[in-house]
């Protein structure tokens, strides 16, 4: 899933930021509408639509609509790093004779690492955290997150509250580990533009 939306994403905001194309503010301003919808208002058309496309209990399902969900965040993200880029550095790379391809790959991929490493992280933490989708899309026990475990450790009428709490726990230590490892990349991404 982060490999997948961060490929997209690096793409798409390169375009949105650096070219000029027909259309490009409206296409721009209907994915940003995307940040308000909330997951649990489009659970139940994604379901039926999840449901006729085979798309239940799939990894597939599951992983598409989790991109879904996330590209209009990490869009606006990775776009305004672009957009604090100077626009000379293309320009003195198209006089140099590079592609536009190559300006995307050689020069501002580089300088976008560190939103780049705020989009994975985001990624990271949003699909480990996952439980509606998963608990709506995922009813065989077979394809079902690490986030399912706790559900194991209920019932009806109570349940093993020390498995459970233990679940809980071990369930939150790589979020703490990533987050801690990665703050840095974080702070950075969040705080820092381009141009020094």
């Amino acid at each position: 899933m982060i490999i997948i939306s961060i490929s997209f994403l690096a793409f798409a905001a390169f375009g949105f930021s650096k070219l000029e194309f027909a259309g490009k503010r409206l296409l721009f301003n209907l994915v940003l509408a995307g940040l308000m919808l909330p997951v649990a208002s489009l659970i139940v058309p994604l379901f039926f639509t999840l449901r006729n496309l085979d798309g239940l209990n799939s990894y597939w399902g599951l992983i598409g609509a989790e991109v879904a969900f996330f590209l209009p965040f990490g869009l606006m993200l990775i776009k305004s790093y672009f957009d604090e880029l100077p626009n000379e550095l293309m320009e003195a790379a198209h006089i140099d004779g590079a592609t536009t391809f190559q300006i995307f790959y050689k020069i501002m991929m580089p300088l976008a690492k560190p939103a780049l490493a705020t989009a994975t992280i985001y990624a990271f933490l949003n699909s480990w955290n996952e439980y509606l989708m998963v608990l709506t899309f995922m009813t065989d026990p077979a394809y079902q997150t690490v986030t399912m475990a706790p559900t194991f450790f209920t019932e009806a009428l109570g349940g093993d509250p020390g498995k459970l709490y233990a679940s809980l726990v071990l369930i939150s230590l790589p979020t703490m580990v990533f987050y801690i490892f990665f703050q840095r990349f974080l702070q950075k991404g969040m705080t820092s533009g381009a141009v020094k």
